[in-house]
């Protein structure tokens, strides 16, 4: 089965610098190292997309000006985290790049052997008409693997690569690639025998201390040792590579930013300000009369919020493993072995409980006056100053500066080996340093130390029942369900009363679903494959067993529901609160717009306004362009007025999530022209690879739906690619 797809939402970050189309042979191969680079960024940027529902700071590109988080919450998960070492590792990491410098666009690293001509690979992807075999995507997973786990070490984890869907990566950059070679060859893109023989000659990796060439009989030896393939394999996909950063040079030919739009960048990153605010909840207001005539006008005016797609209404019979665990009864003698098999996963690695203030250093203070800072810090908290306040008060890790310099609980293997040793080595209650690492220096207070080793079987055995019984549950479940399949085989179910018949003939109790979207999860079930077969189905047919979120099921389709706008009688209880808020809103900003007269007027201070209203003033940290203001969320008009402001000005009322605000700008950073000046080119180099990524990628997913890009269904669960492919 085919699965066929729009367009990656996902976009692996194209290459930094291309080839002039009428460049020669030196040119070619002084830009080769770009595919090199470019490809670390584009995996640090398609984990950064895979991720964006974890934090938006995670696909940020990091500054040289901005401070290097030194520890995150250690609640947060793997891959996010994963993608921030990878973020401060890529410095550390130029010695990689020339070991890794062919096929590097998209079949980049060490090992080409899964490309044998002789061999019969599965078809996972078809891309106009050409195939995308299975050896080519496993090729760039394991070199991606082999990435992940030189910059991640011991934090990339097998979970890790399921969230970072490594696979479903390799997939996505294999098929990007494709698209874009056919790109290179439809503008009659070539690469020359004399561009791709200086390539090869200016790879240090086949230049001897001297710097000449290494002769054919070593280069030959060196592409067994290094990419394991053959001369003539290595060379076409390196010629493939060159070509398509001749592609990328006509892309970014296209590109122009002018000075004024560099302005306004400027501008935007710049210009910031602080505000003191005071929000008015509507609740303040109390409970509003609200009358059917209001409640048939806001109808009138939103009936498309209340509309309703087509629903489905199925029967069904659920095989629910929970429901099963009762019958099941676990051997001691199973958890015991179970407990002996698989201690590797009841053994707990040795922690520390630290917190720590940081000094960065810089060309304004060096590692010798941090350390004098640091040391009156500590002579200060041995005097009985509180090490929370401190941290608060001078780290320059902002994050764990908010909690008292807290790192929490963490591992040998998660941070640098100075600090590693310097904290393992210390009592429960000690002063450690001042520590000098690559993120600056640290002063360290170990709180708590938990030895590693094996957890005693009692005091796991509850987790092993349980996981046992999860199993042999599910087990269970499939059994009978096949079992239930196997016995309606061959049966008429199409009426009503023979499906529900032959479910309680079966022990089964048959089921009626609430009415369903095809999006939509269904009570009691989840999401999965319930609605999609429902869809699937015609009055009265019964499904195949599948796999639900809560064990197995089969449905009969029961009822079609066509899209339909319900009369206002149906959503006037949904309506009802609506009208209610607005009502109160408009109260609430009744009542500021007379609060922010008499604050203007002098005749009130924002703080005696808040007692007044019975409210608390807030102060926000600061921000600039963008539209979201830390504390109140997203408020693009009251950003706009606040950046236009000055000093002491008052602003307001605007709407809030909870009611309406008025604010007093505290603080406000200028443009300043001459810093303008000093970042024009790094602002313009910046906008012009963003403005190259977009156009890349809008002829990535152009291309996809002209080319009709298909997925083999069944090759993907052979991949153990799950899910949407855009996520990739």
């Amino acid at each position: 089965m085919y699965h066929k797809t729009a367009g990656f939402r996902g976009f692996a970050r194209p290459m930094r610098a291309g080839l002039r189309s009428d460049g020669g042979a030196r040119m070619v191969a002084a830009r080769a190292a770009a595919v090199v680079e470019s490809k670390v960024l584009r995996l640090h940027h398609a984990g950064a997309a895979n991720l964006g529902r974890y934090r938006a700071a995670a696909s940020e590109p990091r500054r040289s000006s901005r401070p290097r988080s030194f520890r995150r919450n250690s609640h947060e998960g793997a891959a996010v985290m994963a993608l921030r070492a990878m973020r401060e590792n890529m410095k550390y990491l130029k010695w990689v790049l020339w070991l890794v410098i062919a096929a590097f666009v998209a079949l980049f690293g060490s090992d080409w052997s899964g490309l044998n001509p002789n061999a019969n690979p599965q078809v996972a992807a078809i891309v106009g008409g050409e195939p995308v075999k299975t050896d080519e995507v496993r090729i760039v997973y394991r070199n991606l693997d082999a990435y992940y786990r030189q910059v991640l070490g011991e934090r990339y984890t097998d979970e890790t690569a399921r969230q970072l869907n490594v696979m479903g990566q390799a997939l996505q950059q294999t098929v990007q690639r494709k698209i874009l070679q056919r790109e290179a060859h439809a503008l009659g893109l070539a690469v020359t025998d004399a561009e791709l023989r200086e390539a090869i000659l200016s790879n240090p990796l086949f230049q001897d201390d001297s710097g000449n060439f290494v002769g054919a009989e070593e280069y030959q030896q060196r592409l067994r040792r290094y990419y394991r393939t053959r001369i003539e394999d290595f060379e076409q996909e390196l010629r493939r590579d060159l070509e398509l950063l001749k592609l990328n040079d006509i892309l970014r030919q296209t590109i122009y930013v002018s000075d004024r739009e560099i302005e306004e960048i400027y501008r935007r990153q710049a210009e910031k300000a602080k505000i003191r605010y005071l929000q008015l909840p509507a609740t303040k207001i109390g409970e509003v009369e609200v009358t059917e005539d209001e409640i048939a006008a806001y109808y009138e005016s939103h009936k498309e919020d209340f509309a309703l797609p087509e629903r489905r209404v199925v029967d069904y019979i659920l095989v629910d493993p929970l429901k099963l665990r009762g019958e099941i009864e676990i051997p001691e003698d199973e958890l015991r072995a179970y407990y002996d098999d698989h201690q590797d996963e009841f053994t707990a690695e040795e922690q520390v409980l630290a917190r720590h203030i940081l000094l960065r250093v810089s060309p304004e203070r060096s590692a010798e006056e941090a350390k004098a800072t640091l040391a009156d810090l500590k002579r200060r908290i041995e005097n009985g100053e509180d090490f929370a306040q401190l941290a608060r008060q001078y780290s320059e890790e902002p994050e764990s500066a908010q909690r008292g310099g807290s790192l929490g609980f963490f591992g040998r293997n998660a941070w640098g080996e100075d600090f590693t040793e310097a904290v393992f080595g210390a009592e429960v209650g000690q002063l450690v340093g001042p520590v000098e690492t690559q993120y600056g220096v640290h002063l360290i207070e170990v709180q708590d130390h938990r030895p590693g080793g094996l957890r005693p079987f009692e005091q796991v055995r509850a987790q092993i029942e349980a996981r046992l019984l999860t199993d042999r549950a599910n087990e269970l479940a499939e059994s009978r369900a096949r079992e239930l399949a196997q016995r309606l085989e061959g049966e008429d179910l199409t009426g009503e009363e023979a499906f529900k018949e032959a479910g309680a003939a079966a022990g089964y109790e048959v089921r009626t679903s609430p009415p369903f979207g095809r999006e939509d999860a269904v009570p009691g079930i989840g999401r999965g494959l319930f609605p999609e077969t429902a869809f699937g189905l015609q009055p009265g047919e019964v499904s195949e067993l599948i796999k639900v979120p809560r064990g197995w099921a089969i449905l009969r389709l029961k009822e079609i529901q066509p899209p339909r706008v319900p009369p206002v009688e149906e959503v006037a209880d949904r309506i009802r609160p609506r009208v209610q808020l607005e009502k109160q809103k408009a109260l609430v900003r009744s009542r500021l717009e007379e609060a922010r007269a008499r604050l203007e007027a002098g005749e009130i201070t924002l703080d005696q306004l808040a007692a007044e209203l019975g409210v608390e003033p807030q102060e926000t940290p600061e921000f600039g362009a963008g539209g979201f203001i830390p504390g109140l969320g997203s408020n693009p008009e009251a950003v706009t007025a606040a950046l236009a402001a000055a000093p002491g000005d008052v602003a307001g009322p605007f709407d809030t999530a909870q009611g309406a605000m008025v604010f007093e700008v505290v603080e406000r950073k200028t443009f300043d022209p001459a810093e303008l000046e000093a970042q024009r080119d790094a602002l313009r180099t910046a906008e012009e690879q963003k403005r190259l990524d977009a156009l890349q990628r809008s002829i990535i997913e152009r291309r996809m739906r002209e080319l009709d890009v298909r997925y083999v269904d069944q090759t993907l669960r052979d991949l153990g690619i799950e899910g949407d492919l855009a996520q990739g």
